[in-house]
């Protein structure tokens, strides 16, 4: 070329400066490259051949040379579109919207163009010669796409697609029809769909309620739309991951759910690795995730983005996409402690994930690892949601640490500093581990949930008054300080403290309650009153508490339910208080033993004998006390002797001495016949069923006693045994003296007492005017027939002597 040739390039009307120049022959052959001002003026060579001369940006303009199939972008203001068919020719839409085919440099009426294949990296081409068959069938026609983009693409991958109307990027979920039928699928990269067949396209009536994974090509869809619209809250995974995640689950079967919406969960699991659909809602950071397994759910914590935190199997906190640990069973939110307890904000669960990940699980499963994330606080259904109130004792290696549940994953306690503090339990326990521990609650009665935390806040910053956490804790929960090395009482122990100013005996009755005698202190009287009430008070309100059970070495306590019951049954009882001033004792030391014992009234040894007061002192019945509170006695297998007397009064009292002599000696004889007797072992307090009694062994002065071994076993031996009773003769005082000192004897039946039982009432005695007047030929004859000696005057010491005994000694 000449210089003219070279000034001509200017007209070309563009900015050539710094720019290079391609230069084209007709077959797309590039002939030259260069800028300009290499070219011009001395390279530049006279083309005969030059159809088109391209000035553009290096970084946009491509090489030109294309193949059947490829896509020819024309620029411009509004880029057009062929698709070239071989041979340098190209078809493309008109403005007409009919289909044509020109040569390349034909079509854009001079204007520069490219090869832009834009959709490779998204769709898969369809091959040159199937473009190039359907662009030559459409020739002449009329175009069934609105522009010529969606033409060309239409041509190339069988899609039609735009700028506008971008194809699908590989992972992204599509809805679209397939076969009549609306269909969600996951797209794979390849012009493929993965999505559920539920036989839709076999013409069934009725879909299958087993669905398949299948796979269908991309273009054999109508409608495709691209519906991602959870990107916002749900990070996707890797394109990569999800087609070959997509294409491992083919020809997988699974069943199609109630609520119609398998097909938009499955493909929500592949692309976002966690389940979503219009009907169940987006996971929220620090849900709880269940999955459902057949042996037992594993439990995990979403952390947003489709992923979820775990306690692995190896006790390792991991991190995974939450389909990826379902390993394709179902999984659901689960937040099934939230009605008891408020979750933790989201920034707390993140940041307590973060801190864990990769290191070993503190807690002993899965699900306690979640909800201690989720809510502060370790839980399952073994292990239940604490109560507000409830002990909290945080395991340690030295010594264990206490604080009082409040609700919400949080706990009071006292810190190392003294000052009470509250926090999540989670953080007080250190990644060690807590459980909730009442253990004192068989024996107090907590508070009520208001009151202890009423006290709670109340403290809340402030110095704490007792010496240990454990000590604080127990009282706010129980109103009372106690611990291990300082416990609470049992159920029917002897208390002794102070109330009112004042020292008081009384019983717990295991219901953080003390039944004890009030003989007025309270009401503010100088002198106490001579007769005391039952009363009741809370054990809170007492102080100097101690326990003394000082006889339970000697006498066996009954059982605490029993003990706590007969208290609370004697309550507002009226008692006369006792001379010795140690009638609170044998109230309280008889409630736990089943007898009266105190410091001016020892308990008995095993081998004593007791004495009972009967019918007002007209006479008494013994026993043999065998330890433990029991006492081995012959008793009538009847109340005959009872029923007796009480006949006799009522119907030969009234009558004067003109009395038939014989039925009077009748009725006697019927009293003191012999009758059916056993021998029984009871407790003291059954026994004397509310009556008097004392230890009496005076006889001991008289007859030497057998060691106490052997009279607990000879009584012993005779539990059970039947033997004869007569009032006279073998009595209960028979048997009494025989176990004790191996001689039967009576002093009642010495002293002649017998007559007294039928008239003696409330310290009067009638027998010299009623029942027996003097030189009665009755009583002669009574004594007479029961063996008996005669009227004596009694022995100025009043004991039977050896000498003038009529003891029978048996062997």
């Amino acid at each position: 070329m000449g210089n003219s040739q070279a000034k001509a390039i200017p007209e070309l009307d563009l900015d050539l400066s710094g720019a290079e120049l391609y230069i084209l022959s007709e077959c797309n052959e590039l002939w030259g490259r260069g800028t300009v001002e290499q070219l011009y003026p001395e390279m530049i060579r006279q083309v005969s051949l030059l159809s088109d001369l391209i000035a553009r940006d290096p970084r946009r303009v491509q090489k030109v040379n294309a193949a059947p199939g490829d896509m020819i972008e024309f620029l411009g203001k509004k880029s057009q579109w062929a698709v070239c068919t071989g041979g340098g020719k190209a078809a493309f839409r008109t403005e007409r919207g009919l289909v044509e085919e020109k040569d390349i440099g034909k079509i854009p009426g001079g204007r520069s163009y490219r090869v832009n294949n834009k959709f490779d990296q998204k769709l898969k081409p369809l091959s040159g010669a199937l473009v190039m068959k359907e662009a030559r069938r459409q020739l002449g026609r009329r175009c069934a796409e609105d522009n010529d983009e969606l033409f060309v693409t239409q041509l190339r991958y069988g899609m039609a697609c735009s700028d506008e109307d971008p194809p699908p990027n590989t992972g992204e979920i599509l809805c679209f029809l397939f076969q009549s039928q609306e269909h969600w699928g996951i797209y794979t990269g390849d012009s493929a769909v993965v999505y559920l067949d539920r036989g839709l396209q076999e013409g069934f009536s009725e879909p299958s309620e087993t669905a398949y994974v299948q796979e269908v090509p991309l273009t054999q869809l109508k409608g495709v739309r691209v519906i991602n619209k959870y990107d916002q809250k749900l990070k996707p995974k890797k394109q990569g991951d999800v087609a070959i995640e997509a294409k491992q689950k083919i020809g997988e079967r699974m069943t199609w759910g109630e609520k119609n919406d398998t097909d938009q969960l499955f493909v929500t699991e592949l692309r976002y690795g966690v389940k979503v659909s219009d009907k169940r809602p987006l996971p929220e950071v620090g849900d709880l995730i269940e999955f459902l397994q057949d042996a037992k759910n594993h439990w995990a914590v979403y952390v947003g983005d489709g992923k979820a935190v775990h306690r692995a199997e190896h006790g390792l906190v991991e991190e995974d996409y939450t389909g990826r640990i379902a390993g394709g069973h179902s999984y659901r939110v689960n937040n099934k402690f939230d009605r008891k307890l408020k979750p933790r904000s989201s920034t707390l669960v993140v940041k307590d994930v973060c801190r864990q990940l990769g290191k070993r699980c503190a807690e002993d499963s899965d699900e306690l690892f979640a909800t201690q994330l989720r809510y502060g606080i370790a839980c399952s259904d073994e292990r239940p949601i604490p109560e507000a109130g409830d002990l909290i004792e945080f395991l340690r290696h030295v010594k264990n640490h206490w604080g009082v549940y409040v609700g919400d994953g949080k706990v009071v306690h006292r810190t190392e500093f003294g000052l009470v503090e509250e926090d999540y339990i989670g953080r007080i326990a250190g990644g060690r581990s807590y459980r909730v521990n009442n253990k004192f609650d068989r024996k107090l009665k907590p508070r009520s949930i208001a009151l202890a935390m009423t006290d709670v806040r109340g403290q809340l910053g402030r110095r704490c008054a007792e010496d240990s956490d454990e000590l604080f804790v127990t009282h706010l929960r129980y109103g009372i300080a106690c611990s291990d090395e300082n416990p609470p009482p049992d159920a029917g122990e002897i208390l002794c403290y102070s109330f009112q100013n004042k020292e008081h005996w009384g019983i717990y009755t295991g219901e953080s309650t003390v039944v004890y005698l009030d003989r007025g202190l309270q009401e503010g009287f100088p002198e106490p009153s001579e007769t005391a009430y039952v009363q009741e008070v809370p054990l809170t309100q007492l102080k100097g508490i101690k326990v003394i059970n000082k006889y339970d070495q000697m006498l066996k306590p009954k059982k605490q339910v029993d003990i706590a019951i007969e208290a609370k049954q004697r309550i507002g009882e009226k008692v006369t208080w006792g001379e010795d001033d140690d009638t609170d004792q044998l109230f309280l030391t008889e409630l736990r033993y089943g007898m009266k014992v105190s410091n001016k009234q020892p308990p008995p040894e095993p081998g004593d004998l007791i004495e009972f007061v009967r019918l007002w002192g007209a006479y008494s019945h013994w026993g043999v006390y065998v330890g433990d509170g029991n006492l081995v006695h012959l008793q009538p297998n009847s109340k005959s002797i009872f029923n007796s007397l009480s006949s006799f009064r009522e119907q030969y009292l009234p009558m004067n001495s003109a009395m038939v002599p014989d039925e009077r000696l009748m009725m006697a004889m019927a009293i003191i016949k012999d009758k059916d007797g056993k021998v029984l072992e009871q407790s003291v307090a059954s026994v004397a069923k509310g009556s008097k009694y004392r230890v009496n062994n005076s006889y001991d002065k008289y007859y030497e006693p057998r060691r106490k071994d052997v009279i607990v076993a000879m009584a012993k031996q005779h539990v059970g045994q039947k033997m004869t009773y007569n009032l006279c003769k073998s009595n209960c005082e028979h048997f009494a003296t025989l176990m004790r000192y191996g001689v039967a004897f009576s002093k009642q039946v010495e002293e002649s007492r017998v007559a007294h039982l039928f008239c003696k009432q409330n310290g009067r005695c009638y027998c010299d005017i009623e029942a027996f007047p003097p030189n009665d030929p009755t009583l002669h004859l009574l004594q007479q027939n029961a063996g008996l000696p005669s009227l004596q005057p009694m022995c100025p010491s009043g004991l039977l002597t050896p000498q003038n005994s009529s003891a029978q000694r048996l062997y």
